[in-house]
């Protein structure tokens, strides 16, 4: 019957002639025909061409799936089913038509493939600079730090840090920084910690490519990146309209995976920097007749002159304060604008001290 063949040595050996007399009995022993089920549990990879591969699935134990060989008789049932110890970040795809059936003579192939859920990512970045600058022209100092663990990935990955400013850089006053060597031809990207200026996105990128990446292989079973950056720059056309402006620029990373497509950015993070366009002036007067108070008057009158340039070049008074003993001839005139609003150019003032009719003393002005 279907299923069955002879047992070949169960056949006994019978000569029959014409002149057999007897009856002789044969018994033929039949067997059932051995068959066997191969079960194999690969990965799915959809950014292949061919995404069904012949790559074994992991296992939590570190090892790949071992091939399983299900053996018995045409006819019997058999039964598969999907492994339940895969290496974490891995599910089944799809279940195999033929997991269960019934034994046949041909051999039956079961294949359970399982896809990766994909990289585990976790980042984040920060920035801290200069807080407060006093000149237009200022230093401001920013330090940025990008940060990404993975987990269950091996493959390759790309960090782009993109740190957009709120001005363009005044790339002139740069060359004077102290340490900076303008004559070499990458003098900025030394200056900018390797990154890459665009003057007219107004960004420094910076990009960090990281190869054979195997958190597999690694001894705590994640990647941990660190990128930091340090730098140094100068804006170009700081607002002078106030004295106190507030200007923000923005960072962000992005993390690209390469082995698996998936992206991921990191929250964008601002740092907020003020101006703080003010000059104090501190006048003192002092008195070079030795110990002949007698010859001082009580008190002076000084006066603060803001210088008008124009065609004529004039002289404002915009405040005056006394001088005298009881403010040990000194005083200071505090928070005074640094710059013209409209022109942007830097304030020019003058202290001047009153003359006083009938004393033999001098009076002086003074340029600020």
């Amino acid at each position: 019957p279907e299923g069955y063949q002879v047992k070949k040595e169960a056949i006994p050996n019978v000569t029959i002639t014409r002149e057999t007399q007897e009856v002789t009995q044969v018994n033929v022993t039949n067997e059932q025909y051995e068959a066997e089920v191969i079960v194999n549990h690969y990965v799915y990879n959809k950014r292949l061409e061919n995404p069904y591969t012949m790559q074994k699935v992991p296992l939590t134990s570190g090892e790949q799936a071992p091939e399983q060989i299900i053996t018995g008789h045409i006819g019997d049932i058999y039964g598969t089913s999907e492994l339940k110890d895969v290496e974490e970040g891995y599910k089944l795809y799809e279940e195999p038509s033929n997991s269960s059936g019934e034994m046949k003579k041909e051999p039956i192939y079961v294949n359970y493939y399982y896809e990766s859920e994909g990289a585990k990512i976790t980042d984040s970045i920060t920035k801290d600079g200069t807080e407060i600058i006093t000149a237009k022209d200022g230093q401001v100092n920013y330090k940025i730090k990008y940060t990404a663990t993975i987990k269950n990935y091996e493959g390759k990955a790309v960090v782009t840090i993109t740190d957009t400013l709120p001005y363009n850089l005044d790339q002139e006053a740069m060359k004077k920084i102290e340490g900076v060597n303008s004559s070499q031809g990458n003098w900025l990207e030394q200056l900018l910690d390797g990154g890459k200026y665009d003057d007219n996105a107004k960004t420094i990128t910076w990009t960090e490519t990281y190869n054979n990446i195997n958190t597999s292989e690694e001894e705590i079973g994640e990647k941990v990146i660190t990128i930091e950056k340090d730098i140094t720059v100068i804006f170009n056309g700081i607002s002078t309209a106030q004295i106190n402006t507030e200007f923000t620029n923005k960072v962000q990373g992005i993390i690209d995976l390469e082995a698996t497509g998936q992206t991921q950015k990191t929250k964008e993070v601002t740092h907020t920097t003020t101006t703080q366009f003010v000059k104090n002036i501190k006048v003192t007067k002092t008195w070079e007749h030795g110990n002949n108070t007698t010859e001082r008057p009580t008190a002076i009158n000084i006066y603060l002159r803001r210088v008008k340039q124009g065609q004529v070049q004039q002289e404002e008074a915009i405040a005056n304060v006394v001088l005298n003993v009881e403010n040990n001839w000194t005083h200071i005139f505090t928070d005074l604008p640094k710059y013209d609003t409209e022109t942007g150019e830097e304030i020019e003032y003058t202290i001047e001290e009153e003359a006083i009719e009938g004393e033999s003393l001098d009076y002086y002005k003074r340029i600020m």
